[in-house]
């Protein structure tokens, strides 16, 4: 008698334990579409956040560089504006930054002449340019450039009092920061040159 009892018991207990599996454990269709349309969410959410927008004013950038004679280079770029977007790229972040009536100078070298300092100065201006964090380079078009050799080590960020020995319009122009030595492309460039009279050295003391 005890054991059918336990025999009962042990098939009454495997009934339930299959029905409860059955109705726990494997999922339905519902489960299965409700599961699917959560994944899709969530991958469709990760790959393509909306990006991220920042106005900015009176931007100002200042890079100094090293030359061969172990004399510093200065480079400063100035905008009136920017917007900067940070962009979701799957686990990595992009940004970009849209320059607006930007002026850049930059120092190409610094030399003796005559036991005195001088230096060649470029400088270009546009109406927009991009700029690209992860690449560090700088884009623009129709872009103002003007040469200078002036006395002197120190950037001057005033060229109103001076004259270019060459200026011209570059279609395109591209700038790159991320060596060590920054590298600069104009393309279609239309210039115009003017004569330039030697800068005037101080007479040695016999």
């Amino acid at each position: 008698m005890s054991k059918k009892l336990v025999f009962f018991s042990l098939l009454t207990l495997s009934i339930t334990f299959a029905l409860w599996f059955v109705r726990f454990c494997i999922p339905d269709s519902a489960d299965v579409k409700v599961y699917r349309a959560l994944a899709e969410d969530k991958k469709t959410s990760t790959q393509s956040k909306s990006p991220v927008y920042q106005t900015r004013q009176g931007v100002a950038k200042d890079l100094w560089y090293s030359q061969d004679n172990k004399t510093r280079v200065h480079h400063r770029l100035e905008s009136e504006s920017s917007v900067l977007t940070l962009l979701h790229k799957e686990k990595k972040i992009d940004a970009l930054e849209i320059l607006h009536n930007f002026d850049c100078w930059m120092q190409e070298k610094i030399y003796l002449a005559g036991g005195e300092p001088f230096q060649e100065i470029r400088f270009f201006s546009a109406d927009e340019g991009t700029y690209r964090y992860s690449t560090q380079k700088l884009l623009a078009q129709s872009v103002k450039l003007s040469l200078y050799r002036l006395p002197g080590k120190d950037l001057p960020l005033s060229l109103q009092s001076t004259s270019p020995f060459l200026k011209g319009i570059a279609q395109d122009v591209s700038f790159s920061m991320a060596d060590k030595v920054p590298k600069f492309q104009a393309e279609n460039f239309k210039a115009s040159l003017r004569e330039v009279e030697k800068p005037t050295l101080p007479t040695r003391k016999k």
